[in-house]
């Protein structure tokens, strides 16, 4: 057999190896990656979206739970006035069986971050309808949004 033909089933066999050990660990993992991509709605186009003035008003009747979706050191410099901090990124077992032993499945939680192209708040409120959060909203304005009309805040 000709030395190209030999380097050729060697790149090849580690080429195999390499996507079967990548498959079993991503299929292993915690954060495991879709294999297909579900369909994308743009943000302005999902239904779960709640206006600010609305969001506002569920928080003046105290029956709903925010959830801030941005990165701790975000959430201590300031937030919406009694939030939950759950970062989407790190958004796991440890976070979920927190929520679930605190609200039911029909609580409407509103989860934001800082607004305009931020995607945290949505990958989050994904993460709560896939738990069977029915009333999961994501805050598009977000914290910006909330702030600049002079809503209350917490330092």
């Amino acid at each position: 057999m000709s030395r190209v033909k030999i380097l050729f089933l060697q790149s090849t066999t580690i080429v195999i190896y390499s996507a079967i050990i990548g498959l079993i660990f991503n299929w292993t993992s915690f954060n495991s990656l879709p294999l297909i991509a579900a369909k994308y709605i743009p943000l302005k186009d999902d239904p779960r979206i709640i206006a600010l003035e609305d969001a506002r008003k569920l928080f003046d009747e105290a029956g709903s739970v925010f959830i801030d979706a941005r990165k701790q050191h975000d959430y201590a410099n300031s937030h919406i006035p009694g939030a939950l901090n759950f970062y989407a990124e790190e958004f796991g077992t440890e976070e979920e069986k927190s929520i679930t032993e605190l609200f039911p499945f029909d609580t409407v939680i509103i989860a934001y971050c800082d607004g305009g192209e931020c995607e945290l708040s949505r990958r989050l409120a994904e993460r709560l309808g896939e738990m069977g959060y029915t009333k999961a909203r994501i805050l598009v304005a977000g914290w910006d949004g909330w702030k600049k009309a002079g809503y209350p805040i917490e330092r």
